[in-house]
C-alpha cells in the first residue's frame, strides 16, 4: 500500500480529518518507518472519536517511542513540542521564571529546554539539576512560559518536601507521587509497635524511605483501602484491590495487597507505570534472543517462559505479544490478574470466586478463534493438558512456569502430566530468565558523580538498570526435542551467561552473588572480569 493510499484509507468518505498537524504527523511518522500503516489507520480513527493526539494514541497503545514521538515534533513543527510540557521540575519555579525557561519534554536520556534569556545560563542550570541527561535546546514561545511557570509553581507547593505542611491525608498521594517519579515498582508499608515502615523496591531491592506515627498509618491504610474498594472493617483476611491515578497526564495502574500481620496489616502497593512495560524484545538483554524469536514466529506449537516471581516474565510476554501483528492475529491472554493492558488483544482476569480459572479460561478461547493464547501461568494439570490441546489443533500458545532451567520446565510438564511424545511435536522454545541489577552508566558504579555527589541517576546505589540473564533454546525437529527429553543440553546455561555479562561490564560480582551465589560461584572463583583466569577468588 502507497502513502497516498494509506491516507485516503484513513480520511474515509464521509469522515474526512482534516489536512492539518495530525496528517503531518502521521505522514512523518510512515516516511521514517517508526509506525506501521495498520497502526497509524487504527490511530486515527481513535482519533476521530476521543480526539486525542494521534501520537499521544501510538505511545498510549504501545506502537511508538515517546522519544520518538518527541524527536518526530522537533523535526516537522518544533512548536509543537511546548504542548508536551512537563508537569513538575527539578529546576526550582523561582529560577525558570527569573530567566524564562520551559522544560518542553523530557525522556529518559533527554531534557529538551527553551529560553527567551542567556541559553548559556538555561543549559547550565538544566545540566545541573539534570546531570543524567543530554540538554537539547527547542524554540520559545513567550506567550507560553506564564502558564509554564505557574503550573510547576503549583505542582511543586503541592508535593512539597515540608512534611509539617502536609496533612495525614496528602501522606499517600505523596508517596505514590514519589514512588512513581523514581521509578519504584512496588510500595511495602509495615506497621511497628510505635510507627510504621515505608519501603520503596528499586530495581529489585527495597530501601527505607519513610517512618512516621501509628496515627498517620492508620489514615493511609484507610484511604488506600477505600480506594481500592476492600472491606475497611477486616483487618483478620488477606484482601486484594486496586485503583488508578493520573501523574504526568497519564493513568498509572495500582495493585493493592493487604496480610493480617502481628502489629497490623502490612500492605503492598504495585505500581503498574505503563511508561516502563513497553520495551522491545531486543532492549531486555535476552543473549540468544534469536531462538526465542524463531520459537514464537511459528503458526502453532508451544513456547515456555520459565523463570521465578520477579524475574520479569511477564515483561517478556508483553515484549513478545507487542512484537506480533496485533491486527491480524486473535491474540487472547488469560493472567491473575491482567496487570498491563494490551490494545488489540482480548485479556481476561482469572477469578476463582466465580471459577474461572486458567483451565476454564483456555477452553473458552479455543471457542473465540484465537491465533495465540497466552497463558500467565500453567499451574496444574488440566492447566497444561488444555494447553497442549490448544497447541496441537493448530494454535500458537506462550505460557510461564515457575522452572529455573530448560530441562527443569520439561520435567515440571512431566509432573502436570504432560506425556512426552506430545512435546515432541509441539514445543518451540523455552526461555528461562533472571533479573539482575547493571551498573550505572553515569556513574560507573560508584554511587557519586563527578563533583563527588549523590548520583542523581541511581540514587547513590551504584546500578542504573537492570538487565534479563537467560538460557534460550529453540526445537526445530522433533529430535531436538528428544534430546532435551533424555536429559542432555547444548545450549549455554543461565550461569553462564550471568558470568558473561559481569565479564562485559554490564553487573557486578557481589550483584551475581546475591541473586544467584551457588549457580555462579565456581565460575566466578574461576574468572577475572577481563576474562584471564584466576586462581582462587573473583
Amino acid at each position: 500500500m502507497t502513502h497516498t493510499e494509506s491516507r485516503f484509507e484513513m480520511r474515509e468518505a464521509g469522515n474526512p480529518v482534516s489536512e492539518g498537524w495530525q496528517d503531518r504527523l502521521v505522514e512523518e511518522l510512515l516516511a521514517r518507518s517508526l509506525v506501521r500503516e495498520d497502526a497509524a489507520r487504527a490511530a486515527m480513527r481513535e482519533f476521530r472519536v476521543t480526539g486525542d493526539s494521534v501520537g499521544a494514541i501510538l505511545v498510549r497503545n504501545g506502537f511508538l517511542a515517546y522519544k520518538d514521538l518527541v524527536d518526530v515534533i522537533l523535526r516537522i513543527n518544533p512548536e509543537r513540542i511546548v504542548t508536551e510540557q512537563v508537569a513538575r521540575s527539578r529546576i526550582p519555579a523561582p529560577l525558570l521564571d527569573q530567566h524564562s525557561i520551559i522544560i518542553a519534554a523530557e525522556t529518559i536520556d533527554d531534557i529538551f529546554v527553551s529560553t527567551l534569556g542567556d541559553e548559556r545560563i538555561a543549559t547550565a542550570l538544566a545540566e545541573h539539576y539534570y546531570p543524567e541527561k543530554k540538554v537539547r535546546a527547542v524554540a520559545f514561545f513567550p506567550d507560553r512560559v506564564d502558564e509554564f511557570v505557574e503550573r510547576i509553581s503549583r505542582t511543586a507547593a503541592e508535593s512539597a518536601s515540608d512534611e509539617s505542611a502536609a496533612t495525614r491525608e496528602e501522606v499517600l498521594d505523596r508517596l505514590l507521587a514519589q514512588a512513581i517519579d523514581v521509578g519504584a515498582s512496588d510500595i511495602h508499608i509495615i506497621p511497628r509497635l510505635k510507627s510504621y515502615t515505608v519501603m520503596f523496591r528499586l530495581l529489585g531491592v527495597r530501601h527505607i524511605v519513610r517512618e512516621g506515627s501509628l496515627e498517620e498509618y492508620l489514615v493511609m491504610m484507610a484511604q488506600a483501602k477505600d480506594r481500592s474498594r476492600m472491606d475497611l472493617a477486616e483487618k483478620r483476611l488477606p484482601q486484594d484491590g486496586g485503583f488508578q491515578v493520573e501523574h504526568e497526564n497519564k493513568l498509572v495502574d495500582l495493585r493493592v495487597a493487604s496480610l493480617p500481620g502481628a502489629d497490623g496489616e502490612i500492605m503492598v502497593i504495585r505500581i503498574l507505570d505503563p511508561d516502563r512495560v513497553r520495551p522491545r524484545l531486543e532492549s531486555l538483554g535476552i543473549t540468544r534472543l534469536d531462538h526465542w524469536r524463531r520459537g514464537i514466529n511459528n503458526m502453532h506449537g508451544l513456547c515456555l517462559i520459565c523463570g521465578p516471581t520477579g524475574s520479569g516474565k511477564t515483561t517478556t510476554l508483553n515484549a513478545s505479544i507487542r512484537e506480533m501483528d496485533r491486527f491480524k492475529k486473535a491474540i487472547y491472554t488469560v493472567e491473575d490478574p491482567v496487570e498491563y493492558r494490551i490494545p488489540y488483544t482480548g485479556q481476561v482476569s482469572t477469578n476463582a470466586a466465580i471459577g474461572l480459572d486458567f483451565s476454564r479460561s483456555v477452553r473458552a478461547f479455543m471457542r473465540a478463534d484465537p491465533d495465540v493464547i497466552v497463558l500467565g501461568e500453567v499451574r496444574d494439570a488440566e492447566t497444561a493438558r488444555n494447553a497442549i490441546k490448544a497447541a496441537d489443533t493448530g494454535h500458537l500458545v506462550l505460557a510461564t512456569l515457575h522452572t529455573g532451567s530448560i530441562l527443569g520446565s520439561l520435567s515440571r510438564l512431566r509432573d502436570l502430566e504432560v506425556p512426552p511424545y506430545e512435546l515432541r511435536f509441539l514445543l518451540r522454545a523455552v526461555l528461562v530468565q533472571s533479573l539482575v541489577r547493571t551498573t550505572c552508566r553515569e556513574c560507573g558504579g560508584s554511587g557519586k558523580d563527578k563533583d563527588g555527589m549523590t548520583c542523581q541517576r541511581c540514587f547513590g546505589s551504584g546500578y542504573g538498570s537492570r538487565t534479563v540473564i537467560s538460557e534460550c533454546q529453540s526445537f526445530v525437529t522433533e529430535a531436538d526435542v528428544n534430546r532435551a527429553i533424555s536429559g542432555e543440553r547444548w545450549w549455554p546455561e543461565m550461569a553462564e551467561d550471568a558470568v558473561l555479562k559481569y565479564r562485559n561490564g554490564e553487573t557486578t560480582e557481589a550483584e551475581l552473588r546475591r541473586v544467584m551465589e551457588t549457580q555462579v560461584a565456581p565460575l566466578l572463583d574461576a574468572c577475572k572480569p577481563d576474562g584471564t583466569e584466576s586462581s582462587g577468588g573473583g
